[in-house]
């Protein structure tokens, strides 16, 4: 896990000093208002590319007892050629981690998957964009599912329950501001 957070953030070095047009952070105001406040970073790498890296994290939304923590690095082309700006479609690579208790079930796990993305971001000023965007992709999830109370409560470092899904992805509307 820390390799990972560490070669994101190389990455992102990376395209920052290699004389990146554009960056942007932007929150996901759909996110936010359920509660699961996001923040993340675009930058451009490219004149038709850019490369983003989004995180969000809960813990008891609405008083429900769940927490989820989840990063989505993405890669972006925009249609227009002009980064940030108008059309585009992304690849994107969503990971996270939950724990979710209802009523006498707990279910403890991560997940991670490959999905696309489509959107629109519209320029509101030279500073300010509103990006539009969803998406689909399969997702792999591995989880410690039990009873509350049962023998699985005990044994708490296996996972006994793995699948995949087929799921909408970054369904949003975000802000971002660009801070050039």
């Amino acid at each position: 896990m820390r390799r990972f957070f560490l070669t994101i953030v190389s990455v992102i070095t990376f395209a920052a000093n290699a004389g990146a047009q554009k960056l942007a952070v932007n929150t996901d105001l759909l996110m936010d208002g359920l509660q699961t406040p996001s923040l993340g970073f675009e930058f451009a790498t490219g004149n038709s590319t850019s490369i983003s890296l989004n995180a969000m994290g809960n813990h008891k939304p609405w008083g429900a007892d769940m927490k989820m923590i989840a990063v989505q690095p993405e890669l972006r082309y925009y249609f227009s050629r002009r980064a940030m700006s108008r059309h585009f479609v992304g690849i994107c690579l969503p990971f996270g981690t939950y724990k979710i208790k209802d009523d006498n079930k707990v279910y403890d796990g991560y997940g991670l998957g490959v999905g696309v993305t489509f959107g629109y971001v519209i320029n509101l000023s030279r500073r300010w964009n509103l990006d539009l965007h969803a998406g689909v992709q399969n997702f792999f999830y591995e989880q410690k599912e039990f009873y509350k109370g049962g023998i699985y409560e005990k044994i708490t470092d296996t996972y006994n329950a793995r699948g995949t899904y087929f799921l909408p992805t970054r369904i949003g509307v975000s802000i971002a501001y660009i801070l050039d």
